[in-house]
């Protein structure tokens, strides 16, 4: 880590005698070598592997009567992996030398002074490479939007909050605390609905919620599902919220749950779909007053995370993602491509980011219900697909386990009471936003 200094004495002999040289500059080249020592096996031991000191103005005056000396500035080198000693050393080094002559410009140029190699002999240093001792920490995801800034009252208000490990130790006891607000008073949370997300929490008081997540291992991050009820929220009522992670061994971080609106939507919902459990655009059968229902199920079979390779096959599983919904019963003429003037009834529609749910052997089910009254005209299930082709469905087949989809499953059911009779199948798809109707 100390200076160190070059003992210039072959001064080149053609400078005549005589005329004022300055020497420009001189500058040396200084790399790091080290010795295999302990658990050291390589250079990138230290930072920066290659170090080359300022150039230093020397003024010179020739003939040179006596040695000229050099001193370069400290050398200083950053430990950077952990454990294990080297022994830094200079094995090489250069000088390059400028002149300018005050009374012979001509004779103004420069040299390089041989190379000199002096090898592994002369230590410059030896550094206990012993990195610091890593810091356990945390983070959240902030703002966090909603999985759905607008819903109908009755749904819940979803977010999806990220809490990260950023450090490269454990975080110990980690806990995730959630505070929100519903229409300007304490929120009711939807445990139930949190927990077949794969959130577990517990009350914490009116509006406030603890979700333990137990140890978060190093440079790893998991999500937390939020969802918050909403029923007899009236229409432009916000919902909003906080969150903060704390852990036994690592500070407090906190981050805001931006808000979103409760709407009206005629003949739907806008709302959180959660794996395994039935949402329905409407709270009861389709009726004159509600010409078609459409309920959604996701399947709640364990996915692996969308990305993995199939190298990853030994990975574990996790719970399928809920999913941000809009269900509606449509009129029919506003949907001329799936109907084309053919369509017996009301159409329905699935509107989500279905994409984590692709696989054909638990895909997710609706129910489709369209109401006609005094009696159900023959027909079939089409569905328009979210890329605009429009196909008949036919019945589901298994096939190695895995479903044709989109298909329908089992037979058609006629329901209701007499004057008062609607249509229901079963349909299974994957991925996509579709519109169902009969033809």
């Amino acid at each position: 880590s100390s200076g160190f200094t070059l003992l210039l004495q072959n001064i080149p002999t053609y400078i005549p005698s005589g005329d004022q040289i300055t020497v420009q500059s001189a500058s040396a080249e200084v790399q790091a070598g080290e010795y295999v020592d302990g658990s050291i096996q390589d250079n990138g031991a230290f930072s920066p592997y290659d170090q080359t000191p300022s150039a230093v103005a020397v003024p010179v005056t020739t003939p040179a009567t006596s040695p000229i000396v050099v001193t370069f500035p400290t050398v200083s080198w950053q430990a950077i992996t952990a454990g294990g000693t080297a022994s830094v050393v200079i094995y090489r080094y250069y000088l390059a030398l400028s002149w300018a002559s005050v009374e012979k410009p001509q004779l103004s140029g420069s040299t390089v002074l041989d190379c000199i190699d002096v090898g592994l002999t002369i230590p410059l240093v030896t550094l206990n490479a012993t990195a610091p001792t890593a810091q356990p920490s945390l983070s959240v995801s902030s703002p966090v939007a909603p999985l759905q800034d607008q819903v109908t009252a009755g749904s819940d208000v979803g977010w999806s909050v990220t809490v990260a490990n950023t450090s490269a130790v454990a975080d110990q006891a980690v806990s995730v605390a959630v505070s929100a607000t519903a229409g300007g008073a304490p929120a009711t949370f939807d445990l139930a609905g949190m927990t077949s997300a794969g959130t577990t929490c517990s009350s914490n008081g009116a509006g406030a919620v603890t979700c333990p997540l137990g140890t978060l291992a190093a440079s790893s991050s998991r999500t937390v599902v939020i969802q918050v009820a909403t029923t007899g929220l009236a229409a432009g009522a916000q919902v909003s919220g906080a969150v903060t992670a704390s852990s036994q061994n690592a500070p407090s971080v906190s981050g805001v749950l931006s808000p979103a609106s409760v709407v009206v939507l005629t003949n739907g919902i806008i709302g959180i779909a959660d794996p395994g459990v039935p949402t329905a655009s409407s709270p009861t059968p389709p009726s004159a007053q509600v010409p078609a229902v459409i309920t959604l199920k996701l399947p709640k079979t364990k996915i692996r995370k969308a990305g993995l390779l199939p190298r990853h096959a030994s990975s574990p599983k996790v719970l399928p993602p809920p999913v941000a919904v809009t269900l509606q019963a449509l009129d029919s003429a506003k949907t001329p491509n799936l109907c084309q003037g053919q369509c017996l009834g009301a159409a329905v529609q699935a509107i989500g980011n279905f994409s984590a749910y692709s696989d054909a052997a638990h895909p997710i089910k609706v129910t489709v219900q369209i109401y006609y009254g005094a009696s159900v005209p023959a027909g079939a299930v089409w569905m328009q697909k979210d890329n605009g082709s429009v196909v008949s469905l036919s019945t589901c087949v298994k096939t190695a386990g895995q479903f044709s989809t989109p298909c329908v499953l089992g037979k058609e059911k006629v329901l209701g009471t007499a004057g008062a009779l609607y249509a229901q199948d079963t349909v299974q798809f994957v991925g996509g936003d579709p519109t169902f109707a009969r033809r």
